[in-house]
């Protein structure tokens, strides 16, 4: 009775078919005609038991496994009459081990501690740690976490002919994140602020100059995020949040792209009635920077969205909702050439049995 055994198997298996007319010369060079037809299969699987060691402590302790397979058959049209293979076929598979403890030395003190190694079969073995930390001293919460992160670049960026790389690093990081949470008056007020930064070596990112993936050796990023929530009635709930990254690329000028420095927002739910329920979402975006052959290196423009949603609970099993994204229907981009839809109307019905 103080061991739990769980068992995970899982399948994936995505196709896609793609036709591009390509990209006409601008600022830079463009991108001949291109077609492609991918296949990615994974298979997963994983075992772990949890055990109680004490009544304050138990540890986890676990196996997994992960086999990925993708292919691509394509070609880029050089000029009339004449193709370039762009095709591709690799797998990899990736066993990992895993033990975390927990404990609660006393009601008011969480820790937590856990160590993962992984052994893929493209790249070195890689192993991560976290730490973690939380203290309850009456109405306030605060949080501490120490992190180490490893990501496997993707077989695209990898294999592709035009902006694939195969001799990519995997992505390894570094992040701390500490701050403190606040409630007041029975609840009805919460506040929660942190401070964080993450160092990440080798980071996978697209080279407009090159056209193609590329490691960046440092990139470091660091901000903070306040999160307040206010329930002035029983029947209104307000959520705000706002958020600030600032990001350093060490190696180079570089600027990532389409990562604003800013973001926040305020979210209204209004329960018109016991099974009535209105929500209303303001989203605010900050300036960011994006790149692109028609356009060279530009600036995205910041923009507010607000979206507005009903819903219907008549019985336990039913409820019927209807909303619309965009309401005042903003005209912006998150991406250069891929201006954001219009106003939408959306409807529907969940029913459980």
């Amino acid at each position: 009775g103080r061991v739990r055994l769980s068992a995970q198997l899982g399948f994936v298996n995505h196709d896609e078919k793609t036709a591009s007319p390509g990209i006409a010369p601008g600022v830079r060079d463009g991108v001949p005609p291109n077609r492609s037809e991918s296949e990615l299969e994974r298979f997963s699987a994983a075992l772990s038991a949890t055990a109680q060691l004490s009544a304050s402590a138990d540890a986890v302790v676990g196996v997994d496994y992960e086999d990925e397979s993708g292919s691509l058959d394509g070609t880029l049209e050089l000029a009339p009459g004449f193709a370039l293979p762009t095709d591709f076929n690799l797998d990899r598979h990736i066993l990992g081990l895993f033990v975390e403890l927990r404990a609660a030395p006393t009601d008011a003190l969480a820790l937590s501690a856990s160590v993962r190694h992984d052994d893929p079969s493209s790249n070195d073995s890689e192993t991560t740690g976290r730490l973690g930390a939380q203290v309850q001293v009456g109405a306030t919460r605060l949080f501490a976490s120490w992190s180490e992160g490893f990501k496997l670049p993707s077989f695209f960026a990898l294999g592709h002919a035009l902006v694939g790389n195969p001799d990519l690093k995997p992505e390894k990081s570094t992040s701390w994140e500490a701050g403190l949470s606040q409630s007041a008056l029975d609840d009805r007020v919460n506040l929660t602020a942190a401070l964080f930064r993450a160092e990440y070596e080798d980071l996978i990112d697209f080279d407009f100059d090159l056209f193609t993936n590329v490691n960046r050796s440092q990139v470091d990023t660091q901000g903070f995020e306040v999160a307040l929530g206010l329930r002035p009635l029983d029947v209104l709930r307000l959520d705000a949040h706002l958020t600030y990254v600032d990001i350093d690329v060490k190696d180079s000028a570089t600027t990532l792209r389409q990562r604003p420095d800013w973001r926040g927002g305020i979210s209204a739910v209004w329960d018109l009635a016991p099974t009535v329920a209105l929500t209303a979402d303001w989203l605010y975006v900050d300036d960011s920077f994006d790149s692109s052959v028609p356009t060279g290196n530009a600036t995205l423009d910041g923009y507010n969205r607000v979206d507005l949603s009903i819903s219907w609970k008549p019985t336990e099993t039913l409820r019927l909702w209807a909303a619309v994204d965009n309401l005042f229907d903003e005209d912006y981009e998150e991406a250069i050439g891929f201006p954001a839809l219009g106003s939408r109307w959306r409807a529907g019905i969940r029913w459980s049995l």
